[in-house]
């Protein structure tokens, strides 16, 4: 079974979303924010898993600097560091999609149904890649819990800028 076709038929979800169900740019960028926020559930699971034998990469450290050692020291540092990120961007979407059109919250509620059917698509897509590619793929061996927690961040680049995108178009 090929995980990133899965991992890719969720991702095309918010847009069948728009094209069969109306959403418009802030459902769909809801609909990420909720992914991004999945990813975030699964990489501390990766962290705890990942391979603390490992060397870790210079360039990580050089990077980030000193993380915490343990790997539940560093669950704890990326949950309070990726939620506040997480919390930022809600506000911003809060500010600059949610309430600029009063009638989103409106499109939520009569799209409701799809937009669950979408998240349990990505929960699930994102859990059997978790499993056949972390776990029995052996992903696992080959990271270092520190260099595993900062994969997640490109994610979260991509998220800012597309915020501010949509915030000022």
């Amino acid at each position: 079974m090929n995980t990133s076709f899965l991992v890719f038929l969720s991702n095309l979800m918010p847009i069948a979303g728009a094209l069969f169900f109306g959403w418009d740019v802030g459902m769909m960028m809801l609909a990420y924010w909720c992914e991004t926020a999945i990813l975030g559930f699964y990489n501390v699971l990766k962290i705890l898993k990942a391979n603390q034998q490992l060397k870790l990469p210079d360039a990580v450290r050089r990077k980030w600097g000193a993380l915490p050692q343990s790997k539940i020291g560093l669950v704890a540092f990326f949950l309070f560091h990726f939620g506040a990120f997480m919390l930022g961007h809600f506000i911003f979407l809060a500010i600059f999609v949610f309430f600029k059109d009063p009638s989103f919250f409106t499109m939520l509620a009569t799209s409701l149904h799809s937009f669950l059917i979408s998240l349990l698509m990505m929960i699930f897509t994102h859990g059997v890649s978790f499993q056949k590619n972390f776990i029995e793929g052996g992903e696992w061996k080959r990271v270092h819990p520190q260099a595993q927690m900062i994969k997640v961040y490109d994610r979260v680049v991509l998220m800012h800028f597309s915020i501010f995108i949509v915030a000022f178009a």
